[in-house]
C-alpha cells in the first residue's frame, strides 16, 4: 500500500529507487502524456467552455429551476479530477438525468376550477373557458 505512485515518482519526478512515498498524477501530467502542451491548453479550455455554457444556459441567478441543476453539476465542472474522461462521463450521464428531474419538480400544472382546497374558484381565467365569458 505504501508503493503508490511508485513509477510516476521515480520516472517522471526523478526519486531514488528506495523511496516509498504515495504519488498521484493531477490532470495536467495526465493530459501531459495524452498529447503534451497542446492537449492540456485545449482541453482545459473546453472545460472552460463548458463552464461558461452551463452557466449561460441554465441562468442560475435568475430562475430556481436552474439553479438545482447548476449547483447540482457544480461539483464536476469546478474540481478536475486526474481523470478527465471521468468529468465527461459524469456530465454525460447526470446532466439529463437532472433535467428531466428539474422538469418533473417544475412543472406547471393547469390550475384547478376547485381552487387550492377543493373550493369553486371565482378565477375569471376559469368562467372565460367554461361559459365562454369573464363576466
Amino acid at each position: 500500500m505504501g508503493n503508490l505512485g511508485t513509477w510516476y515518482n521515480q520516472v517522471v519526478l526523478g526519486a531514488s529507487l528506495s523511496s516509498i512515498t504515495s504519488v498521484a498524477m493531477g490532470p495536467f501530467a495526465y493530459l501531459y502524456f495524452a498529447g503534451g502542451y497542446l492537449a492540456v491548453a485545449v482541453v482545459f479550455f473546453l472545460i472552460g467552455v463548458l463552464q461558461r455554457t452551463f452557466l449561460f444556459v441554465l441562468t442560475p441567478f435568475v430562475r430556481s429551476s436552474g439553479t438545482v441543476v447548476f449547483l447540482s453539476i457544480l461539483q464536476l465542472l469546478g474540481t478536475v479530477d486526474s481523470s478527465i474522461l471521468g468529468l465527461l462521463i459524469s456530465l454525460f450521464r447526470d446532466v439529463p438525468i437532472l433535467l428531466v428531474v428539474m422538469l418533473l419538480i417544475y412543472q406547471r400544472r393547469a390550475p384547478s376550477p376547485h381552487g387550492r382546497l377543493g373550493i369553486p374558484t371565482r378565477d375569471p381565467r376559469y368562467h372565460t373557458l367554461r361559459h365562454g365569458s369573464a363576466g
